[in-house]
């Protein structure tokens, strides 16, 4: 892993959330009125583990990321 999908592992690590997938892509221009394209995609396995279910956290950067995972819950783990 890269140092930035540490840095995203750890973060997440620490508020009880574990990555299913760390993703970053290029920026670039996409489709008319969309915005730039690329940047960080990190899906989150939800709480309950149940397949399909996940939260994104998407960013630009690796501090707009990891900001967001500040703004993360804790983790309410299944029992």
């Amino acid at each position: 892993m890269s140092r930035n999908t540490d840095k995203i592992a750890k973060a997440l690590k620490e508020k009880g959330w574990e990555a299913e997938e760390i993703i970053w892509e290029p920026i670039g221009i996409a489709m008319e009125m969309c915005g730039p394209d690329g940047g960080w995609t990190v899906r989150i396995k939800d709480d309950n583990n149940q397949l399909g279910n996940y939260y994104l956290v998407l960013g630009y950067n690796i501090q707009e990321v990891l900001e967001e995972i500040k703004k993360l819950p804790e983790a309410v783990t299944a029992k």
